[in-house]
């Protein structure tokens, strides 16, 4: 049980931490361009 644990804790960080950073990247964005909120979801 350990091992799944493991298992399904690494596959489930990584793509937390991409979240993380991209959550990050896009309040940044739109701290600097307001005006081009459509943009924003075209990273």
């Amino acid at each position: 049980d350990l091992e799944l644990i493991r298992a399904s804790a690494k596959s489930d960080i990584t793509p937390i931490i991409v979240t993380q950073s991209e959550v990050t990247a896009l309040k940044f964005t739109e701290a600097k361009d307001v005006k081009h909120g459509d943009k924003l979801f075209e990273i």
